[in-house]
């Protein structure tokens, strides 16, 4: 780990719904984010502009000498992004993805130095979450590593737990069942009253 991790200079790909809240979750937290990356540079700015970071819509123009590149982005973007910005990133540059889903393995073949830092919570652009709420699933390939993301955890919410790629599957499915399980169960619920001619307001 270089000194610098103290005061990490980070990195973040994505401004989707998961980029745009931890992003500013973290600049919250001090959290000096250099750089935001999206495909739609409003987007990217949009979000720069919140957090005293400068937008890029090219991955050419990430900055080499980052301590944490986050990647928030599709899974199944994730495998793509990550070889695009390997030769670009600092070889001691620590590179971490958002997803429940995808082990953390898979930027294995491209980076010294990867991991996982996943949050818990179904986002929304509409609706600010409280993250000192959402549990926080973070992995590493080294203790050194995983010491980093935990402390970086640590700052956003009490609910940090390191979790095993197949453990966070295994979380993933759970957490996919009961948020659309309890959103099915409210359709029905509605639809009951609805037949009533009543209303769940």
């Amino acid at each position: 780990m270089t000194p610098r991790r103290h005061a990490p200079k980070v990195v973040l790909i994505g401004a989707g719904r998961v980029g745009f809240h931890l992003g500013q979750a973290l600049f919250g937290q001090k959290i000096n984010i250099t750089q935001v990356f999206s495909r739609q540079l409003e987007k990217a700015t949009f979000l720069a502009q919140k957090i005293s970071a400068v937008g890029i819509n090219d991955l050419t123009q990430v900055a080499p000498d980052a301590d944490l590149y986050i990647l928030a982005v599709k899974d199944d973007a994730i495998e793509t992004v990550g070889r695009q910005i390997a030769e670009i990133c600092a070889p001691e540059g620590l590179v971490v993805h958002t997803s429940g889903a995808t082990p953390g393995a898979v930027l294995a073949g491209y980076f010294r130095h990867f991991g996982v830092f996943y949050p818990l919570q179904t986002f929304s652009m509409e609706k600010t979450p409280d993250f000192t709420q959402i549990p926080i699933c973070v992995d590493a390939n080294s203790p050194e590593n995983l010491d980093f993301l935990q402390s970086l955890a640590q700052k956003l919410s009490p609910l940090f737990y390191h979790i095993s790629d197949a453990q966070r599957a295994w979380l993933h499915v759970a957490a996919v069942f009961v948020n659309n399980f309890s959103n099915f169960m409210y359709f029905i619920g509605e639809k009951i009253l609805d037949e009533e001619n009543m209303t769940l307001e």
